[in-house]
């Protein structure tokens, strides 16, 4: 039998073929039913107008910045009260549908902005490194399926919520936006870097953490941003402490070296879970992929060198949500597949 919630007009039963039943109420019906119960108990009717009634007033001190005291203590004074609440409460709860109107319409534009920043910035950093092809596109969604799979792990379930995952997915292009700052000499090198080399190229994290930190600081009241930047920073960490980029507490602040011997890596769960999903994500996806150094690799030797690598480069935890994920990549390797890929 279809369930009928109490929104369901009740013109609409017959088309459904079903009878009109008694405890099937309209808006109107149910809000009489609502005020038939309170009036055979007064004294839960009194307390609740009180209640509206008191909201209201604390909501005009907070706006007005001048606290409202008064306590009604006559029964002339308790039944006013009890009017103003009357008329307050429904005032309440129309207030309380447009805050959450213009919440998720800020949290609309919150998006639009994001996916714009995410599609321009990826953008640019795809253009200065001919390699990518459609590397930004399969990582994105790498990290978005693990971490799907990470929130079924009681460990996880509490924070990997569906916003950090839809966060995550969005956000992980941006690992790399960095490399703006890059030179195209180091960025197109046929074959290894100098050790010089090396050291500019991990500027990139720095970089790219910057940017996102700038952003966030533009754009506040989102996640995503932070997301971005704690990302930006860290997929380059390992989880055994040899990655980079150095960590230095100074006065409070978090500042980031790239050079030895100032500060030293994040390790383990120091490192944020969203840059341990996305250093996995984006070594998979390398691997998988021809570079100007390397030829690609099949899925079950890039997944052989990530089983190699577990509780040393790579989270543990990471590692098995991307076995427990296996099907789901193949998917996505093959749907967003560059010429010379391996299966």
């Amino acid at each position: 039998m279809s369930q009928i919630d109490y929104s369901t007009p009740l013109s609409s039963l017959p088309l459904n073929g079903m009878e009109k039943k008694a405890e099937v109420f309209s808006g109107k019906e149910k809000w009489f039913k609502l005020w038939e119960t309170l009036s055979k108990r007064p004294i839960v009717l009194t307390l609740v107008l009180l209640l509206a009634y008191r909201i209201i007033m604390v909501l005009v001190g907070v706006y007005t910045g001048d606290p409202i005291t008064f306590v009604p203590t006559t029964e002339k004074d308790i039944l006013v009260t009890g009017v103003l609440g009357l008329i307050t409460l429904p005032m309440l709860w129309v207030w309380m549908l447009l805050t959450q109107k213009a919440i998720d319409s800020m949290n609309h534009r919150n998006s639009f902005v994001q996916e714009v920043t995410v599609l321009g910035y990826a953008k640019i950093s795809e253009a200065r490194d001919a390699a990518t092809g459609e590397h930004l596109n399969r990582m994105g969604r790498y990290a978005g399926i693990i971490a799907q799979y990470l929130a079924k792990n009681p460990k996880y379930s509490s924070y990997v919520s569906p916003q950090y995952v839809q966060d995550i997915l969005v956000a992980a292009p941006l690992h790399d936006v960095g490399k703006v700052g890059t030179s195209d000499a180091i960025l197109s090198k046929k074959g290894p870097l100098t050790s010089e080399e090396f050291e500019l190229m991990k500027m990139h994290t720095i970089i790219g953490g910057d940017l996102m930190a700038e952003l966030e600081r533009k754009i506040p009241y989102t996640t995503f941003y932070s997301l971005g930047r704690e990302i930006a920073y860290h997929h380059h960490q390992r989880w055994d402490g040899t990655g980079y980029p150095n960590v230095l507490k100074v006065g409070g602040e978090t500042v980031f070296f790239v050079q030895p011997g100032v500060g030293k890596p994040l390790r383990g769960e120091e490192i944020p879970l969203c840059a341990r999903i996305v250093s996995l994500a984006d070594v998979y996806d390398a691997l998988r992929s021809r570079r100007c150094y390397k030829e690609p690799f099949s899925h079950e030797t890039a997944k052989d060198i990530i089983l190699q690598d577990r509780g040393k480069h790579f989270d543990p935890d990471v590692v098995d949500a991307f076995l427990a994920a296996e099907s789901m990549i193949l998917k996505v390797s093959k749907a967003f597949k560059d010429a010379g890929m391996r299966t």
